[in-house]
């Protein structure tokens, strides 16, 4: 355990990350995340990383958008 614990984080994190652009397109988004079993991936911007999305944000949209549309049609 004491070896686990003295361990750096570059020693167990992943090398591959896969990222989303800004501007990307929400099914771009869901095809990434998909494609790679993720749960998450960060948001890049002019080289630099702006956030993170992940499948609770995009259900949480569409779901809303869903309940939107329902509600303009009551």
């Amino acid at each position: 355990m004491q070896n686990l614990i003295s361990l750096n984080v570059i020693e167990i994190a992943s090398k591959q990350v896969f990222t989303v652009n800004a501007d990307d397109k929400l099914d771009e988004v869901c095809r990434i995340l998909s494609e790679h079993n993720l749960k998450k991936a960060p948001v890049i911007e002019n080289g630099h990383m702006i956030g993170i999305i992940n499948r609770s944000n995009i259900t949480k949209y569409v779901m809303n958008a869903c309940l939107s549309v329902i509600d303009k049609t009551n």
